[in-house]
């Protein structure tokens, strides 16, 4: 735990303090080993906020008390916090409540860069498989020590509680497109993985709303009068079909997944209705734009041959990060 908190801490101090020749030769400034007291002095507190969150495994969007958690330990730590927030629809603009949600504000000395930490908290049905209260209490634990440095260092420093992350959660981006992240110079996160990597290694993502794409046909009897049938699960076998032929001819660092959530009622009656649900991922937005094209080719000619129809809507995408190698570089040596 303590070398995970300290390597995102290590990560932010490449942003937060001046560049010195002591860090730069392998040794530690008084600014690094004040931050990296704090954190040991903190252990036990950031162990706990671990283990409380572990055991909360609230669903995204209902993390409440694991929320509230963070927000009261922030508090009593000299952070101004502000719970609950505003966000927006990223594609209409609406506003919407993102109640689970919350910024902390520390700064001393006016001037300097605007840096963010953010805490993920939800957890999956099958609780926090992907590591979420080591996100957040790892990210509590950078909070802390990068607050001893702006004691005395120009700058602001902000820990964004962003919710709802699983399940294409839409917390971070309605964060974002309600203008909370504006004046920020640079954001941090980290997550576990089963190897050490300063890069970027996720995808921009994007999938139908409601996670529901579906076909349309007509029911008939299988046996009796199949020529009056028109069948929505062999449009969805096609489209299928369509999809692993695609997959041979897309860029590295693209993934096309899909599953197939209901099928048809009986193997004696032409399927009227089908559900699936597909994920489109890359590494390159403007791709992953180009992607969607050619999977709404591909549904159409499924429609086109089944006699169907196919009704789905492309939710707003999680856009691709933007990488920058240098500084990977330089925070991992």
């Amino acid at each position: 735990m303590k070398k995970f908190t300290c390597l995102l801490l290590t990560l932010a101090l490449v942003f937060a303090l001046p560049l010195q020749a002591s860090a730069v030769a392998g040794t530690l400034s008084s600014n690094e080993n004040t931050m990296l007291k704090t954190i040991d002095s903190n252990k036990a507190g950031i162990i706990d906020i671990s283990k409380k969150i572990w055991n909360l495994k609230e669903l995204s969007s209902q993390e409440f008390k694991s929320s509230a958690l963070l927000e009261d330990a922030l508090e009593k730590q000299g952070f101004k916090v502000k719970r609950g927030l505003t966000g927006a629809d990223p594609v209409s603009g609406k506003k919407c409540d993102v109640p689970t949600g919350f910024t902390a504000t520390y700064e001393n000395v006016k001037g300097g860069p605007t840096i963010g930490i953010m805490l993920e908290y939800d957890a999956l049905p099958n609780g926090h498989s992907c590591g979420h209260n080591l996100i957040s209490s790892s990210g509590y634990a950078a909070a802390l020590g990068l607050k001893e440095a702006f004691k005395t260092t120009p700058g602001k420093l902000i820990v964004f509680g962003t919710p709802a992350e699983e399940f294409g959660g839409p917390g971070k981006t309605q964060m974002l497109a309600g203008g909370n992240f504006d004046g920020v110079d640079v954001v941090f996160e980290t997550h576990g993985s089963d190897r050490w990597n300063m890069e970027s290694q996720f995808m921009g993502i994007v999938g139908p709303k409601g996670d529901i794409l579906t076909f349309k046909g007509v029911a008939s009897h299988a046996s009796a009068s199949p020529e009056k049938g028109k069948s929505a699960l062999d449009a969805a076998m096609l489209f299928g079909m369509g999809i692993e032929f695609l997959r041979e001819h897309i860029l590295d660092g693209s993934r096309i997944h899909y599953c197939i959530m209901e099928g048809g009622k009986a193997p004696n009656i032409v399927p009227e209705e089908t559900k699936m649900n597909i994920y489109v991922r890359s590494m390159d937005s403007g791709y992953l734009k180009y992607l969607q094209s050619r999977i709404d080719d591909i549904a159409k000619g499924a429609a086109l041959m089944t006699g169907t129809s196919v009704e789905y809507t492309w939710d707003f995408p999680w856009l691709a990060p933007t990488p920058v190698p240098t500084l990977y570089d330089f925070a991992a040596a």
